[in-house]
C-alpha cells in the first residue's frame, strides 16, 4: 500500500468514525429512557425474609431489589437499606420479612419519561436506584447510577476513558466489594 493509499484510508477511517460520534447537548437529556441499557431487576415479594433478598441480590449481582406483590411495585430494597436498617439497625435477616425495612412506595419513573428526569431523581432525591414502571404500577427494570453515569460517559470516550494516570500508591487494593 502506498503512502497516498494509507492516507487515503486514514481519512475515510476518521470520516466514518466521526458519522458516529455522538454530540452532547440538551436534546440528550430529552431522549426517553429506552436508550439506557439496564440488566433485569431482581423482584421479589415483601414477605420474602432479608436473608433470601440478599442472597438473591448477590447472586445476580444486583444493587437493589424491586419487592412486587399483585404485579405491582410496592417497595424498593437497597444496599443501603441492607447497611443502615438491617446491620445498623441490628435486624435479624433471617427472622424478618423485608416489607418490614424496604422503602415503600417509592418514586418511579416510566419508560417514556427522560434522561433529564432520571438525572434529576438521582442527583436531587439522591437515588442510586430507580424503578421504571409501565402504566399500571408493574415493574419493567430499575435503573442504576452506573447505567446513567455510562450512558452519559459514551458521549464523551476519549475524555473518560483516556484519563491521566494518578498515583495509587498509598491505597490499598480494591475488589468488587470495595470502594
Amino acid at each position: 500500500m502506498t503512502d497516498v493509499e494509507r492516507e487515503e484510508e486514514e481519512r475515510r477511517y476518521d470520516e466514518s468514525a466521526s458519522d458516529k460520534t455522538r454530540v452532547f447537548d440538551s436534546k440528550v437529556l430529552e431522549h426517553s429512557l429506552r436508550v439506557l441499557e439496564s440488566k433485569p431487576a431482581v423482584h421479589v415479594s415483601s414477605g420474602d425474609s432479608v436473608a433470601d433478598v440478599i442472597q438473591r441480590m448477590r447472586q445476580d449481582r444486583n444493587g437493589c431489589a424491586l419487592v412486587v406483590d399483585g404485579g405491582r411495585l410496592v417497595g424498593i430494597f437497597t444496599e443501603r437499606d441492607i447497611l443502615l436498617q438491617v446491620v445498623c439497625g441490628g435486624v435479624d435477616p433471617d427472622g424478618t420479612h423485608v416489607s418490614e425495612v424496604m422503602t415503600s412506595d417509592p418514586e418511579s419513573l416510566t419508560a417514556e419519561d427522560n434522561v433529564g428526569a432520571l438525572l434529576n431523581k438521582m442527583a436531587v432525591s439522591g437515588f442510586r436506584h430507580v424503578p421504571i414502571v409501565d402504566a399500571a404500577g408493574r415493574p419493567q427494570a430499575v435503573i442504576s447510577m452506573r447505567e446513567a453515569m455510562e450512558y452519559l460517559a459514551d458521549f464523551f470516550p476519549e475524555e473518560a476513558l483516556n484519563l491521566p494516570p494518578r498515583s495509587f500508591e498509598n491505597r490499598p487494593p480494591r475488589n468488587q466489594y470495595g470502594g
